[in-house]
């Protein structure tokens, strides 16, 4: 198996920076993570996850390729399969990929929670829409109640089956504002992700999407019968105070707790 020496690939990657005129620094804000890990990648102390693989190639103005090899290729060839296998296995493995916990693998209680918030909030927004009908403002309901219901739900349902209970190692190394989970990107300016924090981040999101999920149906199944000066105003209210909870939920539970020690 082809086999990536760290020493020289740092060096390969630092030259490459130099080249661009970026400080680590300047890499590291434009990858999303800490300048201390560009630091160590260019030392040879560690390799960046593969997720990053692509972005990082896409910086330093090489392909993919060049930059697993450590070194520029000044006549590209076509690579045999099992040339590019090699390449690509060494690249996973190299990195340290983990399999992590997920949300499915706990109890039941968030589970149960989760599963008493969607109807409740399904009843209510059956709810609105029947009052807002009834009232002729269906349009008051549909736009901005309606949508929210439906992100809280999705996001509620990834939270509390789907999403890792325990971020990758690296985390632990360098901590980083931003998560990535597959599809799902969470960037929270200013606040570290690691593996003592994360567990309150998680659940803390987890309250939200289901309190968010059971009560903003019902409060604006309420809001349907105020005087209808007031009424235009109270989904970008109920908007603004949701969006507002969650950051109040996320920074919270993520500053209360971003010096406690890793937990495994």
């Amino acid at each position: 198996m082809y086999q990536i020496d760290k020493t020289s690939w740092g060096a390969f990657v630092a030259r490459l920076r130099k080249e661009k005129g970026l400080t680590q620094k300047e890499l590291a804000q434009r990858l999303l993570v800490s300048d201390k890990a560009v630091s160590k990648w260019e030392t040879g102390t560690s390799l960046p996850d593969t997720q990053l693989l692509i972005p990082l190639s896409e910086q330093l103005g090489v392909t993919v390729t060049e930059l697993l090899m450590g070194k520029r290729m000044e006549q590209p060839a076509p690579m045999a399969p099992d040339q590019v296998e090699d390449l690509l296995q060494t690249a996973v493995r190299a990195t340290g990929r983990e399999k992590l916990p997920r949300a499915w693998q706990e109890g039941p209680r968030w589970k149960w929670r989760y599963a008493v918030a969607l109807p409740v909030g399904a009843a209510g927004m059956a709810t609105a829409i029947w009052l807002s009908w009834r009232a002729d403002c269906l349009p008051f309901v549909l736009p901005g109640c309606l949508t929210m219901t439906f992100l809280c739900a999705f996001f509620g349902a990834y939270a509390c089956f789907f999403a890792p209970t325990r971020l990758p190692a690296w985390y632990d190394a360098h901590p980083m504002e931003l998560f990535c989970d597959g599809p799902i990107r969470m960037y929270l300016m200013g606040l570290k992700l690691h593996n003592g924090n994360w567990p309150y981040v998680l659940r803390a999101l987890r309250w939200w999407c289901c309190g968010t999920l059971a009560l903003l149906p019902l409060l604006c199944a309420a809001a349907v019968c105020l005087p209808a000066r007031w009424r235009e105003a109270v989904p970008l209210v109920l908007a603004v105070m949701a969006m507002a909870g969650l950051f109040v939920f996320l920074y919270g539970a993520g500053l209360r707790h971003k010096n406690d020690p890793p937990v495994r």
